[in-house]
């Protein structure tokens, strides 16, 4: 309005914006993978944002994950990301040999979150954790002491039972897949 008051859905427009409270959001980029395979679809995590947006203040995103050296695809999804404002801390994956030619790559982020998130804990009064693994058990108990709220975002098939009990809330992916799902848009043929 010109004349400066505000009207009653100003306000509450306006007192809805102070109740979001200050977000950060951790992404164990590993563990959300396998769950996405495993659910049969994938995230798109431009729609992750808008999703979260909706209901906290979000800060920071950062996402790790594992890089395999040369690897175009990884490096492009990376970018594609860091231009979503998500911040990407990657290392190098590492092979592991378990048997006669067999092998696994593993980039393991546990240690590198954790410290993360004890670090930055006076910056957020919320943390959003894309993780079901239970060895984030521990400083989620940690944050809990510091009274901060602790939500973690998962595939129900990968949420450990130690996660369920110490999180504030524990939130399925699957539950929210129309709104947070990659939809392949199919390429536009050229109409010169």
């Amino acid at each position: 309005m010109a004349d400066g008051t505000i009207n009653i859905g100003q306000r509450l427009f306006m007192k809805n914006i102070t109740k979001k409270q200050k977000t950060k959001v951790y992404i164990d980029g590993a563990n959300i993978f396998y769950a996405q395979q495993k659910m049969g679809w994938f995230i798109d995590w431009q729609k992750i944002i808008k999703w979260l947006n909706t209901s906290y203040q979000v800060i920071d995103l950062k996402f790790y994950t594992g890089v395999k050296q040369d690897d175009k695809k990884s490096q492009k999804f990376n970018s594609r990301l860091e231009s979503y404002n998500y911040q990407v801390i990657a290392k190098p994956l590492k092979k592991i040999c378990f048997s006669k030619g067999k092998f696994i790559y593993k980039a393991n982020f546990d240690v590198e979150m954790a410290v993360d998130l004890i670090l930055e804990k006076d910056e957020f009064q919320i943390v959003i954790l894309f993780s079901g693994d239970s060895d984030f058990d521990y400083v989620i108990k940690k944050l809990r002491k510091f009274n901060k709220k602790v939500i973690v975002i998962c595939a129900k098939h990968a949420l450990s039972s130690e996660l369920q009990k110490t999180a504030s809330k524990c939130l399925l992916l699957g539950e929210f897949r129309k709104e947070i799902e990659y939809i392949k848009s199919p390429r536009s043929e050229d109409r010169g």
